[in-house]
């Protein structure tokens, strides 16, 4: 995880183009469903990448942060 973190954390910034944010989205966003609760208590920087895909320019990969926290919040 500690390896592969900031990778996934350069893909999601504004500077990259829609196609490679929306895949790292998807990839934080997965990692932070396998992980659940306790593994993002352990790695804090997941659920900081899924609060700033909120926070995206794109409403397309806002949504991905929309639909990950519906799911989250109904389990």
């Amino acid at each position: 995880l500690k390896q592969i973190l900031p990778s996934i954390s350069d893909m999601v910034a504004l500077k990259h183009p829609f196609s490679k944010r929306l895949r790292g989205n998807r990839l934080v966003t997965s990692l932070a469903k396998k992980l659940g609760e306790n593994g993002m208590d352990k790695e804090p920087m997941i659920m900081k990448l899924v609060k700033g895909i909120c926070h995206d320019t794109n409403y397309k990969i806002r949504m991905d942060g929309v639909l990950f926290f519906r799911d989250y919040l109904k389990d």
